[in-house]
């Protein structure tokens, strides 16, 4: 039989994970129709000009993924309804997560994502997990983004991989860690510049911005003349009003480069210290980041992670991120909603649609034009149930909803698209249509 007919059964075995005869994806989700060189860890590689995951069996692995499946205390899809009613439906947590797991898999997916419920990492499935380095420090300084300089970012940093990524260290399950979640990098580069250099006069942050500047310019006379003020020292710096002042986007640029590479080697340095196995998959970007920061981080993380909330994939920022990082991406949350779950949700995180098979048909076309890309390896759905975020107010985010049940037309369209997911990403023709959006 020549291998094009072979195909439609491949892909029908994909949700399933065996098969009679040879399987089509083994135990990991990986797909043994594609296969690179095994290193019993997860790993990231390009094969005939695609990137890929690659599984710790050596077969090529894309993350598709859901986020939050979660079930602690403090989870953020409402613990005073969804925690309780899927406690009532299931006893206890580890029931909870067993049955949650069996689902995604038979959904399709095979990888539980960031932001989920530490008991989901023992249920078999490739898993990722999200450190929060700078939680401490955000904290701190109201949600600003860190002083990175700052001896306390490092050793939080330092605390946080011992604590969480040594034990972790040994798992091929794990495919990698994000650093953190939707870091403020800002628009532009000056968003940082400025929020440094309104730092304390003795804070870490703004002595390091003032060196740069010095080290730039070497004299005070020298930095006048090219912004355009009167200062008499580099320590006056944004302390007195200067009308008229120009600063050099050079500038800008050149610290935030500064202090992406310090984040990131402080992160890097951090979890290599106890764990030498995992990926490093980035910070999960709210949006595409100034240039500066991509070129800062390349040679510190093996993966660049962001968020899509748009109807469609963010193709033209995805294009750019991997010119400027040559790195593979990975679409860490998208999400639709619709009316006929939440009638009162007017917002939300994505696309408001009308119904739940509105919103399978936005995931199947979201998907495929995502995994197209030859740069793109994964995408994860955020997230896995619904979310009350005030008193009779759903956001209809979830696979599942309060009651933990599945949202039926939805899910059926899912498994039917990650069936596919191979198929596209490696460029072969997929087996069945995908029903194109409306």
């Amino acid at each position: 039989m020549r291998p094009r007919a072979l195909l439609p059964l491949v892909l029908l075995l994909l949700c399933a994970g065996n098969s009679r005869g040879q399987p089509s994806l083994n135990s990991y989700g990986g797909w043994t129709q594609l296969r690179a060189g095994a290193t019993g860890w997860f790993h990231v590689t390009k094969l005939d000009g695609r990137w890929w995951f690659v599984d710790p069996e050596g077969n090529a692995f894309l993350s598709l993924g859901v986020n939050a499946v979660d079930l602690s205390p403090d989870a953020a899809s409402a613990p005073n309804y969804y925690r309780e009613a899927a406690l009532r439906k299931h006893g206890t947590r580890r029931e909870w997560a067993a049955a949650a797991v069996r689902r995604l898999r038979t959904w399709g997916f095979n990888t539980v994502g960031a932001g989920s419920d530490r008991i989901t990492w023992e249920q078999g499935l490739p898993h990722t997990v999200s450190l929060d380095l700078s939680a401490p420090s955000r904290r701190q300084a109201d949600g600003a983004f860190p002083d990175v300089f700052a001896p306390r970012f490092q050793r939080d940093a330092q605390s946080i991989a011992r604590r969480t990524c040594r034990p972790l260290a040994t798992d091929p399950l794990l495919i990698g860690y994000f650093t953190d979640d939707e870091l403020p990098w800002g628009a532009t580069s000056a968003d940082i510049f400025a929020q440094f250099l309104g730092l304390g006069d003795r804070t870490p942050g703004r002595i390091a911005l003032l060196t740069f500047l010095e080290d730039r310019y070497l004299q005070i006379e020298e930095l006048n003349q090219a912004w355009g003020t009167d200062y008499t020292s580099f320590q006056e710096i944004g302390r007195l009003p200067q009308v008229g002042a120009a600063l050099p986007a050079d500038d800008q640029d050149g610290f935030l480069r500064l202090v992406a590479e310090r984040y990131f080697t402080v992160a890097q340095q951090a979890i290599r210290a106890v764990d030498t196995n995992h990926l490093l998959l980035g910070c999960r970007f709210a949006d595409p980041p100034p240039p500066a920061v991509l070129q800062a981080m390349a040679r510190r993380v093996d993966v660049v992670s962001l968020r899509g909330y748009g109807n469609l994939p963010p193709v033209a920022s995805l294009r750019e991120i991997h010119r400027l990082s040559q790195h593979p991406l990975l679409v860490s949350a998208f999400t639709f909603g619709a009316r006929d779950a939440s009638p009162s949700d007017a917002k939300g995180r994505g696309t408001i649609l009308d119904t739940q098979k509105d919103r399978g048909e936005h995931y199947a076309r979201y998907l495929k034009e995502a995994l197209t890309l030859p740069m793109v390896i994964g995408c994860h759905w955020d997230a896995h149930a619904d979310a009350m975020k005030e008193e009779s107010k759903r956001e209809n985010c979830g696979l599942v909803d309060l009651e933990d049940e599945p949202y039926s037309d939805f899910v059926a369209v899912i498994a039917l698209a990650n069936e596919q997911a191979y198929a596209h990403h490696a460029g072969a023709k997929p087996s069945r249509k995908v029903t194109a959006i409306r």
